[in-house]
C-alpha cells in the first residue's frame, strides 16, 4: 500500500475539517490514488484537524500558507462563499478549487473507485491462493494433509481468524474434526451431532454447494455450543460435496460478529468445489493404500506392514526413551472350529473377531492379522502393565461376544520394551512365546 501512495496521482489539500468533513477526509485517506497534502481550520481542535494528526498529515496554522503548497486540487469544506474566494486569489492557475457541494461528488467517486480497487485486490488474493492451494495439492496424499491445507487456504481467502475441517460421519449423524487453526478447544477426531448444530445442520440438509453463514451466533447460542464457548461469533460453513453427498465441511470463524458480502460467499463457495476435489483425490489414494497394506478379509494390517511399522515404532521407543508393548492374540481351538464348520463360517468368525479387536486399540496402536487365526496389536508408549490391562479384557470381550455358531475364546500373550526385549523381533519372540503357555495352560487368558 506504502508503494501505491508514493505513486499517488493526486495531491489534495483540504479547508475546512468540521465533523461533516471527517467522512470525506478519511475517504480520501484510504484512496489509493489521491493523498492530502495539508488541512486547514480556524479551530485547531476541530475533529478533521485531530484525525490528520493520527495520520501525521501536515497541519497549517494559517489560511495564507495554501500558496507555497504544491497540490492539484483544494477542497473547500467550509461552506463558505467568503473563503472559497480568498482560497481561489492564493492558487496558481492550474490548481482546482472544489466547493462543499462538489467536494460530495468527489467523495462518492473516490468512494467507489476504493471498492472497486478492494474488489480487485480480492480477486488477486483469491487468485493467488487457488494457484497456491493447487501447488500444494499436488504433495497431498492423506486426510489429515488435506485438512491443514484446506483451512490454511480458507483462512487466507477468507481473512477469518479461525477455521476447522470436519468429516461427515453420515452413519452416525456426526462431524468428526480433522484439522483446525486458532480453535484451541478443537481436537482432532472431536465429534458433534450434526443435526444439533445451527452452523452444520442447514449445510447437511441443503446438500448444496453454497456456503451458509450464520452473522451471530448469539442467537443460535443453544446450538453452537462447541463453537460460541470458544468465543467464535460467526460463522461461515463452507460444504465439501462429493457426488452431489456432504462428505465435510470447511468452518470459517471469526470473534466478532460479521456480514458476509456476496462475493466473499461466492469465492468460498468456488474453494469448497475446489476443495472436495482435493478431497476425492485423498480418498482414492488412501483407499489404495489401505489394499495394499491391509489383509483383504478382516481389514485389520498385513503382516507385512504390521511389521515394517513394528521396526519404525521399536526405533522410535529407543530414541525416544518410551515403553513399546505387543499383544499377541490366538483363537483357541480354530482349526476345529473350520472342520465343524466350514471356511467359509471360519471368514465370518475372523471378522467377527477382528472388529472387536480393531474397536479395541487407539487410534495411535496398530492391530494386524499375523497368520490364519492369529491377530497383533502393537501399544505404543504402554508400558507392560497397562499392556496386561489391555489384553486381558480383550480377551474376556470376545469370550462373552455372542459368535456365530458357537462362542469361542482366544489366548494372548504380551512383552514390553525395554523390560522383556532389547530388540523389535526378540520382543515379538517373547509375546509369541507367553501366548504358547496362555494355550498350553487351557486358553483363555492372557500370560506376560
Amino acid at each position: 500500500m506504502n508503494n501505491i501512495k508514493e505513486e499517488a496521482s493526486m495531491n489534495i489539500g483540504i479547508v475546512g475539517c468540521d465533523q461533516s468533513a471527517t467522512p470525506i477526509i478519511d475517504l480520501i485517506i484510504h484512496d489509493a490514488l489521491s493523498q492530502i497534502s495539508f488541512v486547514y481550520d480556524n479551530d485547531p481542535k476541530a475533529p478533521g484537524i485531530e484525525l490528520a494528526k493520527s495520520r501525521k498529515i501536515l497541519i497549517l496554522d494559517n489560511l495564507k500558507d495554501i500558496s507555497s503548497q504544491q497540490v492539484d486540487l483544494v477542497l473547500n469544506l467550509t461552506g463558505s462563499v467568503e473563503t472559497g474566494l480568498k482560497i481561489k486569489k492564493m492558487l496558481s492557475a492550474d490548481v482546482e478549487l472544489v466547493g462543499a457541494k462538489s467536494a460530495g461528488l468527489i467523495s462518492t467517486i473516490i468512494d467507489e473507485r476504493r471498492k472497486r480497487f478492494e474488489e480487485h485486490q480480492r480477486v488477486a488474493a483469491e487468485r493467488e491462493a487457488f494457484y497456491l492451494l493447487g501447488r500444494h495439492a499436488e504433495k497431498i496424499d492423506n486426510h489429515k494433509d488435506a485438512g491443514f491445507a484446506i483451512v490454511d487456504y480458507g483462512l487466507s481467502l477468507s481473512n477469518m481468524k479461525a477455521a476447522a475441517l470436519s468429516l461427515y460421519d453420515k452413519a452416525q449423524g456426526e462431524m468428526v474434526v480433522v484439522a483446525s487453526n486458532g480453535l484451541e478447544g478443537f481436537e482432532e477426531n472431536m465429534r458433534w451431532t450434526a443435526s444439533e448444530c445451527a452452523a452444520t445442520k442447514k449445510v447437511v440438509e441443503l446438500k448444496a454447494p453454497d456456503p451458509v453463514s450464520i452473522d451471530s451466533l448469539e442467537l443460535e447460542r443453544s446450538k453452537s455450543r462447541h463453537f460460541t464457548d470458544l468465543g467464535v461469533k460467526s460463522v461461515v460453513s463452507v460444504p465439501l460435496l462429493l457426488r452431489g453427498q456432504v462428505h465435510s465441511v470447511l468452518y470459517l470463524c471469526d470473534f466478532e460478529e460479521k456480514t458476509f458480502i456476496r462475493g466473499e460467499l461466492a469465492s468460498l463457495s468456488l474453494l469448497g468445489v475446489y476443495c472436495a476435489l482435493i478431497m476425492e483425490k485423498v480418498n482414492i489414494l488412501e483407499s489404495m493404500r489401505h489394499v495394499v497394506v491391509s489383509d483383504a478379509l478382516t481389514g485389520l494390517s498385513n503382516k507385512r506392514y504390521f511389521m515394517e511399522q513394528f521396526e519404525k515404532e521399536y526405533l522410535r521407543s529407543v530414541r525416544y526413551k518410551h515403553n513399546l508393548s505387543m499383544a499377541v492374540f490366538e483363537i483357541d481351538g480354530f482349526n476345529e472350529y473350520l472342520d465343524q464348520y466350514g471356511h467359509l463360517e471360519g471368514n465370518e468368525l475372523l471378522k467377527e473377531i477382528s472388529a472387536i479387536v480393531y474397536k479395541s486399540v487407539r487410534s495411535s496402536d496398530i492391530a494386524g492379522r499375523m497368520s490364519s487365526g492369529k491377530f497383533s496389536a502393537l501399544l505404543c508408549e504402554i508400558p507392560k502393565d497397562g499392556a496386561f490391562i489391555f489384553a486381558q479384557r480383550l480377551v474376556e470381550r470376545i469370550a462373552n461376544h455372542p459368535m456365530p455358531n458357537k462362542n469361542m475364546t482366544v489366548s494372548a500373550g504380551i512383552s514390553t520394551y525395554p523390560a522383556d526385549a532389547n530388540g523389535y523381533m526378540e520382543l515379538m519372540s517373547k509375546a509369541e512365546g507367553n501366548l504358547h503357555k496362555a494355550k498350553e495352560w487351557g486358553g483363555n487368558r492372557t500370560l506376560s
